[in-house]
């Protein structure tokens, strides 16, 4: 099963070598790396250069609009592939992360989401005696995760599937990762794994919530819950088809009537899935139909019957 690698870059020559290095070794000529690049003073586009010439597998796609938010937002919806994986442009991945985490995937079909832990490092790669996972105390929760985030972008991959769920991203969130972690989480499985699978450097003077005001900190979480509550609402449908195929035992309560389907005609088209293949979405059916098509054609059927 083929992966696609979604990198947000900004002013990231420093280090950016040193990560691409850590990932391409580890991909196919079948994967693929999506880079979204924010106009840099530094020499990363020089970088992004040397290395496309070199790689096939590296695309590189100019987005004008600042911030990591959107930045990561436009690399993921540019994959193709059916696995997911985050990165940022300044850590350094285990030379058998891939691996791991792809074994994680196949080890039960109803994982939607990976998220393994990281060694702290600093600039040199020293390490800091600290790790994600105890100095964050992840683990699953909304409310946990709404005031104390556990999720780390760069440690997570999921399911392509998720992308229609988390996007677009609220331009008001504090983070991406935030984001798709607490949505992840109603989504379908997540699996945790404790083994350090990258080296995540801790810069001096980086962003970090724990100084932030808590005034701001307190805006956050209220915008973070807003949205959330919003997105829950408006994919309903869409929180359906992933819960009925990646958590079963927690498919929401749905009005069926509604949309002029009944919830066995709805539990049959999700059985229409076709075999495993590299670049299928799980939602998919064997016509072709995206769940994503039906869901906006069961909208608009809903919208013309009032």
């Amino acid at each position: 099963m083929n992966i696609s690698v979604a990198m947000a870059v900004y002013n990231g020559g420093k280090y950016l070598r040193e990560q691409l290095d850590s990932i391409l070794k580890q991909l196919d000529e079948m994967d693929e790396l999506i880079i979204s690049y924010n106009d840099s003073t530094d020499d990363t586009l020089k970088i992004l250069e040397e290395y496309v010439y070199k790689y096939e597998i590296i695309k590189v796609y100019h987005w004008e609009e600042k911030g990591v938010i959107s930045n990561f937002e436009n690399a993921i919806t540019h994959c193709t592939n059916a696995y997911i994986f985050l990165s940022d442009q300044d850590d350094v991945w285990a030379d058998d992360k891939v691996k791991k985490v792809m074994d994680a995937f196949n080890s039960d079909k109803t994982i939607l989401t990976v998220m393994h832990n990281c060694e702290y490092v600093d600039d040199n790669l020293n390490p800091l005696g600290k790790d994600l996972f105890s100095d964050r105390n992840v683990k699953l929760g909304f409310l946990k995760n709404l005031f104390i985030n556990g999720y780390q972008g760069s440690c997570m991959a999921f399911k392509k599937d998720l992308v229609p769920f988390i996007t677009p991203m609220p331009k008001t969130v504090a983070m991406h990762d935030q984001w798709i972690g607490i949505l992840a989480e109603r989504a379908g499985h997540i699996k945790f794994l404790t083994e350090p699978l990258m080296k995540y450097r801790k810069h001096t003077g980086s962003h970090s919530t724990e100084h932030v005001p808590f005034g701001k900190k307190m805006k956050w979480i209220g915008k973070m819950a807003f949205h959330v509550g919003e997105t829950l609402n408006e994919k309903k449908m869409l929180k359906w088809y992933l819960q009925s195929i990646y958590a079963p035992e927690k498919k929401a309560d749905f009005d069926f009537d509604d949309y002029g389907y009944s919830e066995h005609e709805l539990e049959e088209r999700t059985k229409e899935k076709p075999s495993n293949t590299n670049n299928t979405s799980e939602l998919e059916n064997n016509n072709g139909e995206t769940m994503m098509y039906m869901v906006n054609k069961l909208n608009q059927n809903k919208e013309e019957e009032k």
